[in-house]
């Protein structure tokens, strides 16, 4: 699926729903904890898929991301939340590599050029742990009823709300 900058930003950014909830408990699978939920834009017209892995051993080890899915069965990467770990694709002077916490925003170009959509990483002090990293993803792809969904973290939610 090829999409302009900014229709990756309005897709990100758009107020959604949680449709189906992750799991109470998530699955511990190959030394990670997963846990997956779906999402629908509020003018119900695009639906999304959350995963979240973070490794058991490791707790700085994490990942949450957004994807769009297509009509057609596409599954598109728009953004990831991530912990520091290992080397980074894109390597810059900028941008040690992926040694801090990190956000990949897919862009046109890696998804017109066919290589990984989230290639572009920015570091990020906005958190420093899953849960904080969480909820703002939460709110930066603006989950309306994230809190009832993940009332644990409801007040981290509710204390970086307006952010964006």
């Amino acid at each position: 699926m090829i999409l302009s900058n900014e229709q990756i930003e309005m897709l990100i950014s758009m107020p959604k729903k949680v449709t189906k909830a992750p799991r109470k408990l998530p699955l511990d699978e190959f030394g990670h904890s997963r846990n997956d939920f779906e999402l629908q834009s509020t003018d119900k017209v695009n639906h999304f898929r959350v995963f979240m892995r973070q490794n058991l051993d490791f707790q700085e080890n994490f990942s949450i991301g957004l994807n769009l899915l297509g009509t057609d069965g596409s599954d598109t990467p728009l953004l990831r939340c991530n912990g520091p770990y290992g080397a980074h694709i894109e390597l810059s002077a900028s941008l040690p590599p992926h040694f801090t916490y990190h956000i990949h925003i897919a862009t046109a170009d890696s998804l017109e050029n066919g290589t990984q959509p989230e290639i572009h990483a920015e570091e990020t002090s906005a958190y420093g742990t899953f849960d904080d990293a969480l909820a703002f993803f939460l709110n930066r792809c603006r989950i309306e009823n994230a809190a009832v969904v993940f009332p644990n973290i409801a007040a981290l939610i509710a204390g970086q709300k307006g952010l964006f």
